[in-house]
């Protein structure tokens, strides 16, 4: 029964993560695990901060789903003032004092990449320093999302244990692009079930992908905390 459980816990996931909107999908709110020392403000679903750099965590270098708006967050950097956020192809010009951001897709074209600039405003003593990130991104089209939706309700539809069916659908995420989905279900997994090594080598790859070395190295080293050491 419990099995059973934990594989309906994650059709329910599979489900929300197509069709619930962005700030559901990525929510500021996070949990922390057992942490390495050199890695003390990782968190789940926002990663690890890098230094004086507001990093940009979702969207980053990958498409996004058509939600009807998206929302872009960053890590907050210590001692800022405020934040400035460009998205230069959308005439986005923001000041803001917080690390988020919502926006429509309607502008948004399935063939076109768009460029997220957070400049970072600190003062340091007498110095007004400014420190930036900026990624690429993009809409998936809505043929491909269509797509997506119809291999991953094949996978509900298999006999698959709940590890398999969220390593699977993570896939397909991965396979179109949708690195941050991708992301989500499996910390979704994490926090639902535990730990689990291959789960964390997954997550490890991903952030590799999308350029986040340091919580890419974060989650490479949780698994292999988790793996037995053979000689």
């Amino acid at each position: 029964m419990k099995k059973i459980n934990f594989f309906l816990i994650f059709l329910f996931a599979i489900a929300a993560t197509i069709f619930n909107t962005p700030e559901n999908i990525f929510s500021q709110q996070s949990f922390t695990l057992a942490q390495p020392e050199n890695q003390k403000r990782c968190e789940e679903t926002i990663g690890c901060p890098r230094g004086d750099k507001p990093s940009i965590v979702s969207p980053r270098n990958g498409l996004i789903l058509d939600h009807h708006h998206f929302v872009i967050f960053w890590h907050a950097v210590d001692g800022a003032t405020h934040y400035t956020l460009k998205i230069p192809e959308l005439n986005i010009l923001e000041r803001l004092e917080t690390t988020s951001f919502t926006h429509s897709t309607e502008q948004l074209e399935p063939d076109e990449r768009y460029e997220i600039r957070v400049i970072a405003h600190v003062i340091q003593g007498n110095q007004s320093l400014q420190f930036e990130d900026r990624i690429l991104f993009g809409i998936i089209s809505p043929e491909q999302q269509t797509q997506v939706q119809g291999q991953i309700e094949a996978i509900t539809q298999q006999n698959l244990d709940s590890k398999a069916t969220v390593l699977a659908t993570a896939q397909v995420y991965q396979s179109a692009l949708l690195y941050n989905d991708a992301i989500n279900i499996l910390t979704q997994y994490v926090k639902n079930v535990g730990a689990d090594a291959q789960i964390y080598h997954k997550l490890a790859e991903l952030y590799d992908i999308i350029r986040l070395p340091e919580t890419a190295i974060y989650y490479t080293e949780l698994a292999n905390t988790l793996e037995p050491i053979t000689q």
